[in-house]
């Protein structure tokens, strides 16, 4: 068995790049899958909640494996763990390009969390470049996406247009997920009613979808309960224009846009928890449906990396 190594990586800070980590291996670990995370973040966010999940030993949680590494044991580290489970997550750290790249190296596909303004993903650009460098697939996700923020669907609309990729599926900014973060928890499994437990679900089925499985994953998989995506989901094949050269004009056209106004909408603006059914079986619309043609690039771009290594 080898794992399909997916790293999450977002050069600017305050994304919620650890805490995504966390929740996805959760939801993974209960869809069947054997996880491994790796911190390799100084900071240790990530091997502060496994310690806290750890010490609780809590009826019920989802098991999954875990380790931590720095420097120049990285990349041997990576290759020695990816024997013994199907997805190997692994959280980097902000700021620290060197070390960023050499885990990159290792990866087949790089998932990095942004908020949906074009100060964010601005900033995100140098994070999308170092994957490019290392001829990775990048996948961008909506994080902390606050509600009624006016910016957000122009950005989805525009974003979807270019080959860096971009999921169907957004996560809130709500606090049920750092609360269940500080407590060693994921939400899958703590409040898997709740809508925040709902987006971590059907991100972590949309970008199982996106990667090789073993027999052996795919039959614990096929086993285990999946949640359901939302309705009405396709993948046109479209032709996507140039990424991130695409993506530094689109930036530029939104920030002409009521950047200021959505900024002033969403301060403070904390999604609260609703039931997630409702969020699940909600009705894709047609502009949502055009998103997805960067994922179906993104499919054909990481099956072609898989076949040549």
């Amino acid at each position: 068995m080898t794992a399909t190594t997916i790293v999450v990586a977002q050069r600017k800070g305050g994304a919620g790049k650890t805490t995504l980590a966390a929740h996805l291996g959760v939801a993974w670990a209960a869809m069947g899958y054997a996880v491994m995370l790796i911190d390799t973040d100084p900071q240790a966010s990530l091997t502060r909640w496994h310690r806290r999940r750890k010490a609780r030993q809590i009826e019920g949680r989802t098991d999954l494996g875990f380790t931590t590494t720095t420097g120049w044991r990285v990349p041997s580290e990576i290759l020695r763990r990816a024997r013994d489970c199907d997805i190997l997550l692994i959280d980097t750290p902000a700021s620290a390009d060197i070390e960023v790249r050499t885990v990159m190296k290792c990866a087949a596909l790089v998932v990095v969390p942004v908020q949906p303004s074009p100060v964010d993903v601005w900033a995100t650009l140098s994070t999308l470049e170092l994957a490019q460098g290392e001829q990775v697939p990048a996948l961008l996700v909506l994080n902390r996406v606050p509600a009624r923020a006016s910016l957000t669907t122009a950005m989805r609309e525009e974003l979807s247009r270019y080959d860096v990729g971009l999921a169907a599926t957004g996560i809130g900014n709500r606090v049920a997920l750092a609360a269940a973060f500080c407590d060693g928890w994921g939400i899958t499994e703590c409040a898997e009613d709740s809508a925040a437990a709902a987006e971590i679900a059907a991100l972590a089925t949309e970008l199982g979808g996106l990667l090789p499985a073993s027999d052996r994953a795919s039959q614990r998989h096929a086993e285990a309960p999946q949640p359901p995506l939302p309705e009405g989901l396709e993948f046109p094949l479209e032709k996507p224009e140039p990424g991130i050269a695409g993506l530094k004009e689109t930036i530029g056209r939104l920030d002409g846009t009521s950047h200021g106004r959505a900024t002033e909408e969403s301060r403070g603006n904390v999604v609260p928890d609703l039931g997630g059914a409702a969020l699940l079986h909600q009705a894709a619309s047609p502009s949502e449906n055009q998103l997805l043609a960067g994922i179906a690039f993104l499919k054909r771009r990481l099956a072609r990396r898989l076949k040549q290594g």
